[in-house]
């Protein structure tokens, strides 16, 4: 973990007008997976094997190759899908900026998956919140991305903009919470509301 009293390295950037903060990791961890998620993950896929294996055992040939190409890409597109959205690991990045406008950005939090990364800017605030649905004082119209997949482990993350706050399961929360309060309050500079 980060030493909150360790100096940050500084950098003059010219464009900027001033000493920049690097771009730095302050934390990386597995996500945290509920064994209730892993049954209910497990029957996206299955469900069209198993007609793919009723197809494929059925006498009649006429229609049966069709029926099999369309089940097996169906189960495939199902496995993408699933590669794309079930995360394997967080991130809490220090954005490179200002640091007279620290405050103004936030952390980056970044979602890596087995396909992509999805990245989040402007992270001012990290609360954990148990339980496996609904969250207090949060707004259906506001607009929640949810990449929870353990109802213990559950962290709000609340984004400067004040829609789209996303919902995390990382295995360490407290440890995850803590680097998301150090990346958006360098100096001081900690957001208590995104109103």
């Amino acid at each position: 973990m980060i030493d909150p009293i360790a100096p940050v390295p500084l950098v003059e950037d010219p464009a900027q007008g001033g000493e920049v903060s690097p771009r730095q990791l302050l934390w990386s961890g597995e996500a945290s997976y509920h064994w209730l998620t892993w049954a209910v993950a497990s029957v996206g896929p299955s469900v069209p094997l198993l007609c793919l294996w009723v197809v494929l055992s059925d006498d009649g040939a006429g229609e049966r190759m069709e029926a099999a190409v369309a089940l097996a890409v169906t189960t495939a597109f199902i496995l993408v899908v699933y590669a794309a959205v079930f995360p394997r690991k967080y991130e809490v990045w220090r954005p490179a900026v200002a640091l007279d406008r620290l405050h103004e950005v936030g952390a980056d939090v970044k979602v890596v998956t087995f396909l992509v990364s999805w990245k989040f800017t402007g992270c001012v605030r990290a609360t954990h919140v148990p339980g496996w649905c609904g969250i207090e004082g949060h707004s259906l119209l506001k607009g929640l991305l949810k990449f929870a997949t353990d109802p213990e482990s559950r962290v709000l993350i609340r984004r400067r903009c004040g829609i789209f706050d996303v919902v995390i399961s990382p295995s360490d929360p407290a440890a995850f919470i803590e680097a998301v309060w150090h990346a958006s309050s360098l100096g001081g500079n900690y957001i208590e509301s995104t109103q």
